[in-house]
């Protein structure tokens, strides 16, 4: 209960996902796992995120990242790999 608390509250989107009426609240309540149709470094990243980590991904996790943030309502989150695409992209420029 207490990992579905914390992913709440970091998404509006977890939030009514988790605590409204459907398929996945219902299995948090039996204590079932919620699957993510993502890598699994996708969301370790996410996750570590969440619990108020910095993640640090290669470009292929990180592209995958950015929809699980998109997705899942996190801006915070889209616009720091965002900044991070662009400061890779200027080094290589540079």
């Amino acid at each position: 209960r207490a990992h579905a608390a914390v992913i709440s509250a970091a998404s509006k989107f977890f939030k009514n996902l988790l605590g409204g009426s459907f398929l996945e609240a219902d299995r948090v309540q039996r204590g079932q796992p919620v699957e993510i149709a993502a890598s699994k470094a996708a969301v370790a990243a996410l996750l570590d995120y969440v619990y108020g980590g910095q993640p640090e991904v290669n470009l292929e996790a990180g592209l995958e990242l950015l929809r699980l943030a998109e997705a899942y309502d996190l801006p915070k989150l889209a616009s720091a790999i965002e900044a991070s695409f662009c400061a890779s992209l200027d080094s290589i420029a540079a």
